[in-house]
């Protein structure tokens, strides 16, 4: 039956992981999607491949505009300049949302690809934190019983100070007695019954209950089941670790990312257009300071 629960529990968890990754997965890819519907096409239609906006317009002066264009032929005259915000991507929140789940933040940068290894690594975490956690809930629940039917306990419901008291002596009476003598070593002098006794009382576990064990054996495999217990619940302890070690990678990875976009999106360039005419005057020359994103 334990094991019936134990196989349900793992089932559950790793379709929780696994919904909870694909959710993750299609909320970066609709927001990508929307982000793209909103870039302006190019004239033919499709996407543009380098969509550019003017940072700084020079705007350069008809030749008729200036009373001494004779003295000044074909030298422009600059009027005046224009700047533009730029769309720069927010290192901020690429890093807060690999901390919150490690791969949205290259996802929200761009880069899909080592988005998936760092999913992958969060589902396979998580994963191996419910197996770890299940065993040793599975392994716990069989040392306790294994004392019940064997030491002679009453309950389930005790210490873990009290487990592992019985689990190093085959008796509570073998237990009493190394207590008595570890008091009479410890306060140095030759006590009476009754200041033993006391001593006893006052410094055995709380939950105590008397126990003997059918032989040693069992006691040593009692161990060997709490042992199991403690190593399972430790593993998942380092899942824990590994979890937070995954975001701070992902955290660095994305902020390299968004730094990487935003030096690719952060391009600037002269652009240089031939003589035009513009409200019925000829300009020598166009030149405009773009930005490419």
């Amino acid at each position: 039956m334990r094991g019936r629960r134990d196989r349900l529990a793992f089932v559950t968890a790793l379709a929780v992981l696994t919904a909870l990754a694909t959710l993750a997965t299609r909320a970066c890819a609709t927001s990508r999607a929307s982000a793209a519907s909103n870039t302006p096409a190019t004239s033919d239609g499709g996407s543009p491949a380098d969509v550019s906006s003017p940072v700084a317009t020079l705007r350069l002066a008809p030749k008729s505009a200036f009373p001494h264009a004779a003295e000044n032929a074909g030298a422009p005259r600059l009027l005046d300049t224009e700047e533009t915000a730029s769309g720069d991507i927010s290192a901020a929140r690429a890093i807060g949302l690999s901390l919150l789940v490690p791969g949205l933040g290259d996802v929200y940068a761009g880069r899909p690809d080592r988005a998936r290894v760092f999913f992958a690594a969060e589902a396979a975490i998580w994963t191996a934190f419910a197996v770890f956690r299940i065993q040793g809930h599975g392994r716990e629940e069989s040392y306790q019983d294994f004392a019940v039917q064997l030491a002679g306990i009453t309950g389930t419901d005790h210490s873990d100070d009290f487990y592992s008291e019985i689990g190093q002596y085959d008796s509570s009476n073998d237990y009493e007695a190394v207590m008595k003598k570890n008091a009479r070593f410890e306060l140095e002098q030759v006590l009476g019954y009754e200041a033993l006794e006391r001593y006893y009382l006052e410094h055995r576990v709380a939950d105590f209950e008397e126990w003997t064990w059918a032989s040693s054996e069992n006691r040593i495999d009692f161990r060997a089941l709490r042992s199991d217990s403690k190593v399972a619940y430790r593993r998942s302890g380092y899942m824990i670790a590994l979890a937070a070690a995954n975001r701070v990678v992902a955290a660095l990875f994305a902020y390299q990312a968004v730094k990487s976009a935003n030096v690719e999106t952060g391009r600037l360039r002269l652009d240089f257009a031939p003589p035009r005419a513009c409200m019925g005057a000829t300009y020598a020359a166009a030149i405009s300071l773009v930005r490419s994103f």
